[in-house]
């Protein structure tokens, strides 16, 4: 029988997480929407032969032994929080899991954030006068026959330089 991707995916998540809680979700979620799932688990009634025997004769005396030995283990069960026995390996595995989640996180925004290669270069030829960048650099230049002020700019578009002169009276 063909198993469908979703009932890859909640075994998949049972197995790897842990927790009570997120299982019985899981569970939840996951039967309302398979049908093949719904199909495969047993009636009511069938549970029910399984639980509670139509009939059996036991000693009374082991009866009340285990009567007893039950009534002892609800009192004891009482005292612990459900979901509190495997409380550190929870703590664990949700500390790891965000650490793991964390690291992730940070590598995809430093990869990011990075500068790309334009930006590298561009550094690289950065005027402190100007805090203008540029990979074009005039010595003198003149409007006119006179002296000219001279500005560079890069633009956004890495390919595209305006290199612009005034005259200066």
């Amino acid at each position: 029988m063909k198993r469908r991707f979703s009932c890859f995916l909640a075994n998949l998540g049972w197995y790897l997480v842990p927790l009570t809680g997120f299982r019985d979700w899981l569970i939840q979620v996951h039967l309302e929407h398979c049908s093949q799932c719904q199909e495969e688990l047993i009636s009511q009634d069938e549970a029910l032969k399984f639980l509670a025997p139509e009939e059996c004769s036991m000693p009374p005396g082991l009866v009340a032994r285990a009567e007893m030995t039950l009534r002892q283990i609800d009192s004891e069960s009482q005292k612990v929080k459900p979901g509190t026995s495997r409380g550190w390996f929870s703590w664990l595995y949700a500390g790891l899991s965000a650490l793991v989640i964390t690291l992730l996180m940070a590598g995809f925004a430093w990869y990011l954030a990075r500068p790309g290669e334009l930006a590298k270069e561009a550094w690289l030829y950065d005027t402190n006068k100007t805090k203008l960048v540029s990979r074009v650099s005039i010595c003198y230049m003149r409007a006119m026959g006179q002296p000219a002020a001279t500005y560079i700019v890069q633009t956004e578009d890495p390919l595209m330089v305006i290199i612009w002169a005034e005259a200066v009276n």
